[in-house]
């Protein structure tokens, strides 16, 4: 890829770690017109953000987020985009840039221009408007030199814990009568608040799981208020209960970047084996019609003994749907805690690393970590995740917020760390204040990361944990 003046260094190339799956190419159904704004765009016209842009300055970097992209920028990208709130053409923002002391020769701040042009960040400005109604944050840069993001960037949202599955190894111990009860979930309204939250403190991105969000009769309820706080969404689904009329209702949610589902085979017989009978077929049928509607899609497998060499066939079936693809290790919390002889050996994971790893090398599948791009050279000399199994990230870049509002890191360090069960509850702290002043989160990005390409925590280094930690044989055939 060739490195651009306005992007963040390569230095800092895991901020994307993790939520890199929240900047796909514009859906499908964009193109075209993203292909017609390209050919308007003239450094002789005023231009101004769009409203619907949300703009975040941190530390040393800034997040431009329009709808379903996001770009990560350099400190002085971003002081160019905050001047952009007034429209201006390419030959007044440049005189006022270097009043700011950014050195940037005219051609390289057209081609910045021209680029967010053509994704619609900038649009044209109009003689009536004389300001855009973009959002812009100015994060409260913390003193504590372990929070490169000053809010949480993502959350991951569990709206409900019930699902139409019972996957025998769900580490939310998901189902039809789930762990935590319905009775005992956010109500709509409160949800509400918690996006209002989420906007407030310029969270870009959430995770909408479970669960199964569309078990819930007010999804789309929520969905839709979400939407208008412009916050970009993907939302986790088993798929079973969405019907066609679902599916098009989807399509009109302009700040969802993707349906993600599980497929933990290339057949029923592989993957029912773990998800229920019948799941295969339903998945596979639902995501040809999302496919067919050009919704995106991101389609995981959990990786156990019984399918982890089967990962080039599972790879191959999604590229039927043209959907972004990842790989997980099972790991034994949840429902899994039960199943230590599902859990894989490192040289069984090391093949699964591999297979994954070849299909995005030829271009079978699209990662949906784009990091994995960088990591392509290194495997299969060395699988750089090679102990996924035990590591959490360290909550500077994420939460997660279960049914009931409690706050908390990871199901792993739940479950192997007690302590850390829950840092702060929504209806009762701020999000904010959660982020900045728990001292378990402060405790967890204090320590030091391992040469791990996604930072994340080996939970067996963490003082207390209660981590099994006996060797795993390898008793399948590689």
């Amino acid at each position: 890829m060739v490195k651009r003046w306005w992007d963040v260094t390569d230095d800092h190339l895991w901020l994307r770690a993790g939520w890199d799956t929240l900047t796909p190419a514009p859906p499908n159904r964009n193109k075209l017109f993203l292909s017609r704004r390209a050919n308007q765009f003239s450094t002789d016209t005023p231009v101004l953000l769009s409203d619907d842009v949300r703009l975040r300055r941190e530390r040393s970097f800034g997040i431009v987020q329009y709808r379903t992209l996001v770009y990560f920028l350099t400190a002085e990208a971003t002081t160019i985009l905050e001047r952009l709130v007034y429209p201006k053409t390419l030959v007044r923002l440049s005189t006022e840039i270097q009043h700011d002391g950014i050195a940037i020769t005219p051609g390289d701040l057209g081609a910045f221009l021209q680029e967010l042009f053509a994704v619609g960040v900038l649009v044209p400005a109009t003689e009536s408007q004389q300001k855009s109604n973009a959002t812009i944050y100015s994060m409260r840069v913390s003193v504590d030199p372990n929070m490169v993001y000053q809010s949480p960037f993502g959350l991951e949202l569990e709206i409900t814990n019930k699902c139409y599955r019972n996957c025998i190894y769900c580490a939310y111990e998901s189902g039809p009568n789930p762990k935590i009860p319905c009775q005992v979930e956010l109500s709509t309204e409160q949800w509400f608040t918690v996006f209002d939250e989420i906007e407030r403190n310029g969270v870009i991105a959430v995770e909408l799981t479970g669960g199964d969000p569309f078990a819930r009769n007010d999804i789309w309820e929520i969905l839709t208020y979400a939407d208008k706080k412009r916050i970009i969404m993907y939302i986790n689904s088993d798929l079973s209960i969405l019907k066609t009329t679902d599916l098009e209702r989807l399509q009109a949610i302009q700040h969802l970047a993707a349906i993600q589902t599980s497929l933990d085979g290339a057949t029923p017989e592989v993957a029912d084996a773990s998800r229920g009978r019948g799941a295969w077929q339903i998945t596979v049928k639902q995501l040809g019609l999302l496919s067919s509607l050009g919704i995106p899609i991101g389609v995981g497998t959990t990786v156990h003994k019984g399918n982890f060499n089967t990962v080039r066939e599972i790879a191959e079936l999604v590229s039927q749907f043209d959907g972004q693809y990842y790989v997980g290790p099972m790991y034994p919390v949840g429902r899994g805690s039960r199943l230590w002889h599902l859990v894989l050996s490192p040289d069984e994971w090391d093949c699964a690393v591999r297979q994954f790893v070849e299909a995005v090398r030829i271009g079978l599948v699209m990662p949906a970590d784009a990091l994995w791009h960088k990591l392509i050279d290194v495997v299969p000399a060395s699988n750089p995740v090679r102990d996924q199994v035990y590591i959490t990230n360290k909550a500077d870049r994420t939460l997660r917020i279960d049914p009931t509002g409690a706050v908390y890191v990871s199901a792993k360090l739940r479950h192997w760390c007690p302590r850390f069960h829950t840092v702060g509850h929504v209806t009762t702290t701020s999000l904010q204040q959660i982020w900045e002043g728990s001292e378990q989160l402060q405790e967890l990005r204090s320590l030091a990361s391992p040469s791990n390409p996604f930072r994340g925590i080996d939970i067996r280094e963490i003082p207390g944990a209660l981590v099994r930690t006996e060797v795993i044989p390898t008793l399948s055939r590689l």
